[in-house]
C-alpha cells in the first residue's frame, strides 16, 4: 500500500534543472527592460527644456506606453498560454529597441507617442511572459524563485537611470536613447531563445512537481479563464494592483522632477529612482523568501501596509533625506508586491490560465495605473504643484489596504 501511495504522487527533483535556465534568461530581460522603463523621469528634465512642453504633454507618452504595456500584458499572456514564450519575447525585444531607438529622433510630442507606442508592445511581454513561465517551472519555492528574477528588475532601476543620467550628461539626451535602444535589442532578442513554455516540452517535471496516477501534473490544474473572472478574489486582486501600480509609476515618474522644483541637486534627484530599485532589491529577496512560509496572501497585506505608510510620509516630505524614506518605503512596496502577485494569483486559481490571468492583472495595474505618469503632470500644470496628487495617492493606499485584507482562500464553488 505505501509503494501505490509513493507511485500515486511522485515529486521530482532534477539534480540538473533547465528551470534556473529559464531564471537566467529571465533575469537578464528584467534587468535591461524595466531598467530602460525606469528612465523617464531622467529624460524629462532635458527634453522639457529642449522643447519647452508641459510635464502633461511629455507625460502623456509614458501614459501611451503604460496603456500599451497594460493591453498588451493580456495578449502576451494568452500567446504565452497558447504558444509559449519564445516567439512572443523575440518580437517584445524587437519593439523594445525600436521604440528607444525613434525616441533618439524625436522633434515633436506626436513622435514621442509614437515610440511609446512601440515600447510599451513591447514591454507588456515581460512580466507577464516571464513571470508565468517561471511558475509553471517551479512549485516549490515559487515564491523565492519569482522573487530572484524580479531582483534584476530592481538592479535595473537601481542602475540604469544613473547610468542615463551620466550618458545624458556626457553625451545628450538622443544618444543616451541610442545607447539604450541597442542595448535593449542585444540582450532581450537573444535571450528569448533559451525560454520553454514549461517542463513537459522537454520530457520533464517542475521544480517539486506532483504527478498523479492518471499522468496529469498537478501545477497544470487549476481554473480556466471563464471561471478565474467569475470570482471576487480576481476582481480584488485587479483593482489592488491597480491602485498599487498608480502610487508606484507616478512616484517613479514624478518624483525627480518634483525633487528638483523643491532646489534638489539634478544628480541627487535622479539618485531617488537609484534608491527605489536598491530598495526593491531587498524586499523582493525578503518577501519571495517570506511569502514560501507565511503565504501568499498575508505577504501581499504586507505590502500594502508598506504603501500606505510611504505615501502618508511623502505628504510631509519637502528635503532630501525625508525623499530617501519615501523612496526606500516605495522600493519596498513595490518590490514586494511584483513579487508576490505571480504566485498569489497561482495559489488561488492554479497555473492552467496562468499567463492570460497574470496579463489581464497586469493590464489593470499597468494600463489603467498608468494613468497616473499622466495625471501627475496634468495636476502640478493645473495647480503648480504635486500636493493634490500626493493626496489622492493615499486614499489609493487605504483602499488597495482595506481590499487586501479581504482577499481570502478560494471556496470551493465559489
Amino acid at each position: 500500500m505505501k509503494s501505490a501511495a509513493n507511485a500515486r504522487n511522485t515529486v521530482v527533483r532534477p539534480k540538473l534543472f533547465y528551470g534556473y535556465i529559464i531564471v537566467a534568461a529571465g533575469f537578464l530581460i528584467q534587468w535591461v527592460a524595466f531598467g530602460t522603463f525606469n528612465t523617464n523621469g531622467v529624460f524629462m528634465t532635458p527634453i522639457l527644456a529642449e522643447f519647452g512642453w508641459t510635464r502633461a504633454a511629455i507625460s502623456v507618452a509614458y501614459t501611451i506606453g503604460f496603456i500599451m504595456m497594460g493591453i498588451m500584458s493580456a495578449v502576451a499572456g494568452n500567446l504565452n498560454d497558447r504558444f509559449g514564450p519564445r516567439r512572443v519575447l523575440f518580437t517584445a525585444g524587437l519593439f523594445l529597441a525600436l521604440g528607444f531607438l525613434l525616441l533618439s529622433r524625436i522633434n515633436a510630442a506626436w513622435q514621442a507617442y509614437l515610440a511609446y507606442f512601440f515600447y510599451g508592445t513591447g514591454m507588456g511581454a515581460v512580466d507577464a511572459v516571464i513571470l508565468s513561465t517561471l511558475a509553471r517551472w517551479f512549485v516549490r519555492r515559487r515564491g523565492i524563485i519569482t522573487a530572484l528574477t524580479k531582483v534584476a528588475a530592481g538592479l535595473g532601476i537601481f542602475s540604469v537611470p544613473l547610468m542615463t543620467s551620466w550618458l545624458i550628461l556626457g553625451l545628450g539626451w538622443r544618444t543616451a536613447y541610442v545607447i539604450l535602444g541597442v542595448m535593449l535589442g542585444a540582450i532581450v532578442v537573444p535571450a528569448s531563445f533559451f525560454l520553454r513554455r514549461d517542463p513537459s516540452q522537454m520530457g520533464l517535471s517542475a521544480y517539486g512537481e506532483i504527478v498523479h496516477t492518471d499522468g496529469k501534473l498537478a501545477s497544470q490544474s487549476g481554473l480556466a479563464f471563464r471561471e478565474v473572472i467569475r470570482t471576487r478574489q480576481f476582481w480584488l486582486i485587479c483593482i489592488i494592483y491597480f491602485a498599487d501600480s498608480l502610487c508606484i509609476q507616478t512616484a517613479i515618474t514624478h518624483i525627480t522632477p518634483h525633487a528638483i522644483n523643491l532646489g534638489i541637486g539634478v544628480t541627487s534627484a535622479a539618485s531617488l529612482i537609484s534608491v527605489i530599485g536598491i530598495s526593491s532589491i531587498a524586499a523582493r529577496l525578503v518577501i519571495g523568501f517570506t511569502s514560501d512560509r507565511i503565504g501568499n496572501r498575508r505577504a501581499l497585506v504586507i505590502c500594502l501596509v508598506v504603501l500606505v505608510i510611504g505615501v502618508a510620509w511623502l505628504q510631509i516630505a519637502d528635503v532630501l533625506w525625508m525623499l530617501y524614506i519615501f523612496v526606500i518605503l516605495d522600493g519596498l512596496n513595490h518590490g514586494g508586491l511584483v513579487t508576490v502577485i505571480t504566485p498569489t494569483l497561482a495559489e488561488l486559481f492554479g497555473t492552467r490560465a496562468l499567463g492570460t490571468v497574470l496579463g489581464v492583472v497586469l493590464f489593470a495595474g499597468v494600463a489603467v495605473g498608468g494613468i497616473g505618469a499622466w495625471l501627475g503632470g496634468y495636476i502640478f500644470d493645473l495647480t503648480g504643484s504635486y500636493h493634490l496628487d500626493f493626496l489622492l495617492l493615499l486614499v489609493l493606499a487605504v483602499i488597495a489596504l482595506v481590499l487586501g485584507m479581504c482577499v481570502k482562500p478560494m471556496v470551493k464553488g465559489e
